[in-house]
């Protein structure tokens, strides 16, 4: 038996106490597994025979910020600027894993095995940012990069053939502004080769479950308290969720698979988790007001943006089963998207001491979308 594996295990983890500052954090990958420059491969008979080409990257990215909010001049000014605290981290990584041809003999097997063949890409791990604060906290979360699983230009004889590419990555952000924004595709196939596969079949999946949750998490402000004796506003608070990315698995127009018993199976699936939340304004008066103090609420905007193609095919091909056995080819999005958007304010004194002016709302937007970009208009007039 042969296994290659390529595996990358990024750790990063950073804590700040503070109230005012900016943390950030930056990581790029590239973790790569192939069989390329005319290696070939081929085991023994036997039932302990196989060959697996894997790449893993499992990246851990871990920030907090936090504050005990005791000085009022950065209360006040935090009040329509949330960035007084500000978490920022970017993650760019790129996993393959791969068996190419013979670059001057095309007649040559790649790999020979009478057991399973697996080729795996996987992109896993955490990204997780918070800013933990009553009144400040941007978080920035931002991801890019491809996972690919593919054999291309090759001759391979298997037992059976096992291809995929999976990205099952968790992100999140917390804070008054937070925000996760992915991008990368999840590609697995076949293209300009020949599979031979015996009783194991052939599989070729991709398959996207990463999990995306942001929250706004509540601001909460107490204006008899504050030393204010005037109006004072506070900015816009958004949880946003963007994952961009095509899920695609396929076999191509000059590729032959044929299988002696076993399914053929060409399968796509995006199966991802986005999760919105804008958490209400708690404005309390715990002490004397002034009779002219008035509070602003900016708005609160939960959004999920989910954007790519979700693809399975098989192209102008022949695949056969010699004896039995099934061929499917199915793409799914399955996606779930949850956007929660609540604006409120409230007193907790027995005796209410705002003005007339009192508490002016904002806006609060929930939106959710599937394969289109939201407009501005949906909006509804917040001003990020």
């Amino acid at each position: 038996s042969v296994h290659l594996k390529a595996a990358t295990d990024t750790d990063l983890v950073m804590h700040r106490t503070g109230l005012v500052g900016a943390l950030t954090l930056n990581a790029s990958t590239e973790t790569r597994a192939s069989v390329t420059g005319g290696a070939r491969i081929s085991t023994s008979p036997g039932a302990g025979a196989f060959v697996s080409v894997e790449a893993i990257d499992g990246a851990t990215l871990d920030t907090s910020m936090s504050a005990g909010d005791s000085l009022l001049a950065d209360i006040v000014a935090a009040l329509s600027d949330f960035s007084a605290m500000f978490s920022h981290m970017t993650l760019a990584r790129n996993t393959s894993a791969f068996v190419l041809g013979h670059p001057t003999d095309p007649s040559l097997k790649t790999i020979d095995t009478t057991g399973l063949l697996t080729i795996q890409a996987q992109n896993t791990g955490l990204m997780t940012a918070e800013v933990t604060s009553d009144f400040v906290g941007v978080v920035e979360n931002t991801a890019s990069g491809d996972t690919s699983a593919y054999a291309s230009d090759a001759i391979l004889a298997a037992g059976g053939l096992a291809l995929s590419a999976t990205n099952d990555t968790t992100y999140e952000a917390l804070g008054k502004q937070a925000e996760n924004a992915v991008s990368g595709n999840t590609k697995a196939y076949v293209s300009d080769s020949t599979v031979t596969g015996g009783n194991g079949g052939v599989s070729v999946a991709a398959l996207n479950t990463s999990t995306l949750t942001a929250t706004s998490t509540r601001a909460s402000f107490d204006v008899g308290l504050s030393g204010l004796t005037s109006s004072a506003s506070i900015g816009t608070a958004y949880a946003r969720n963007t994952l961009v990315g095509d899920t695609e698995a396929y076999v191509n127009a000059d590729a032959r698979v044929t299988v002696t018993s076993g399914d053929v199976m060409v399968t796509a699936e995006r199966g991802a988790t986005l999760t919105a939340e804008a958490e209400a304004t708690a404005i309390t008066d715990t002490g004397a007001v002034p009779g002219s103090f008035a509070v602003r609420l900016g708005g609160l905007l939960s959004e999920n943006q989910v954007l790519g193609n979700v693809h399975a095919s098989i192209e102008d091909n022949v695949v056969k089963t010699l004896t039995s056995g099934n061929i499917l080819v199915d793409a799914v999005d399955s996606s779930q998207i949850d956007a929660t958007s609540a604006l409120s304010a409230t007193t907790e004194t027995e005796t209410l001491s705002f003005s007339p002016t009192g508490i002016t709302g904002g806006i609060s937007v929930a939106l959710n979308a599937i394969g289109w970009t939201l407009p501005n208009a949906l909006l509804g007039g917040i001003n990020l």
